[in-house]
């Protein structure tokens, strides 16, 4: 069955590997999707997959034999090493086993997870251009001996593969990391999918527009929909049971589209004291559906979020009028 696995491009939806991660709203994206890409340069970024059944909340997934791994993201370098990572693929221990570089080079790992000795794989694509904003996306067949076939396309077409080879010590893949470069690249629309083509997909950013049905915390939409994340402006609550949320902006589904999932992403942390969880709150109309708590709570910043594959008030794949009705999205306080 396909499974939707992540769907982010903000600060808040991936974790910081290396490096200070910024964002940038210089057109690096495509605005009718995002409102920033990533600022990998001189930095990382590691994101996650999570197993759909497990929703609202994100229990780590890792895509093994017997399946393809899809990823889809917008890029824009300029000034890059053509022999920098773009996109690196590890497995569960995050050993790394296959990337592809600025120049469109692939590459397995000879060697073992924690010694890498990068192997080129077919040809590199040449005569691409990052100077513009590119659609990326890598297709990633696993087998059970190892045996691996790769595809990279930009912007729609396969510009090299696929191609097989075999990566003996890769077992699994379940979590990307983006970068780390000498210089910049930005990324956006950051899509990861089992056995369902990501080409020609897209993820669409939205972000809270005023005050909802609950205001409990203090502070207000503006101070969590900045256009660049700032952790100096926030919502908080001073006691469990809190509840806050937001409607979010409108989105345009194009013909043909469907609307796979939807994730919720916070940046959050405690002070050490209660309340010290936060849970994920999506009211589609008047009921709120609440999650249980979002792990990985800490006394930093730290990215949090929550998955809602179908409209919790309807159990069926959300439409694009019940998104614009509009939903509010929110969190509680929870001990």
């Amino acid at each position: 069955m396909p499974k939707l696995l992540y769907a982010g491009g903000r600060l808040d939806s991936v974790v910081q590997a290396s490096g200070v991660l910024t964002e940038m709203n210089n057109g690096w994206y495509d605005n009718a999707y995002s409102d920033v890409a990533l600022n990998i340069g001189g930095a990382s970024a590691r994101l996650f997959f999570s197993d759909p059944a497990s929703a609202p909340l994100l229990a780590t997934y890792a895509v093994g034999a017997g399946h393809s791994l899809f990823f889809h993201m917008m890029g824009h370098a300029e000034g890059s090493t053509a022999g920098d990572a773009l996109v690196v693929f590890e497995d569960s221990s995050h050993f790394p086993w296959f990337r592809v570089t600025i120049g469109g080079q692939l590459q397995c790992n000879t060697g073992t997870g924690s010694a890498p000795v990068w192997t080129n794989v077919g040809a590199a694509a040449g005569a691409i251009s990052f100077a513009t904003n590119v659609d990326i996306d890598i297709k990633l067949d696993i087998d059970a001996g190892g045996n691996l076939t790769a595809l990279l396309a930009y912007n729609r077409v396969a510009v090299v593969g696929p191609v097989t080879f075999s990566a003996p010590g890769l077992t699994n893949i379940a979590s990307i990391l983006l970068g780390p470069t000498s210089n910049t690249y930005g990324a956006s629309q950051l899509l990861a999918t089992e056995d369902w083509s990501t080409v020609g997909g897209h993820v669409k950013t939205t972000r809270a527009t005023g005050a909802g049905a609950h205001s409990d915390w203090a502070g207000t939409y503006a101070d969590v929909s900045e256009v660049i994340t700032n952790d100096s402006t926030v919502n908080q609550a001073n006691a469990a049971g809190e509840l806050q949320t937001y409607p979010m902006g409108n989105i345009t589904v194009p013909a043909g589209y469907v609307i796979a999932g939807v994730f919720q992403w916070l940046r959050a942390k405690n002070d050490g004291n209660s309340p010290a969880n936060i849970q994920s709150i999506c009211r589609p109309a008047t009921t709120d559906s609440i999650s249980g708590d979002l792990p990985g709570m800490l006394i930093t910043y730290v990215s949090v979020g929550a998955r809602y594959d179908l409209n919790p008030d309807t159990s069926a794949a959300w439409t694009q009028a019940e998104w614009n009705a509009p939903v509010q999205m929110g969190f509680e306080s929870a001990t």
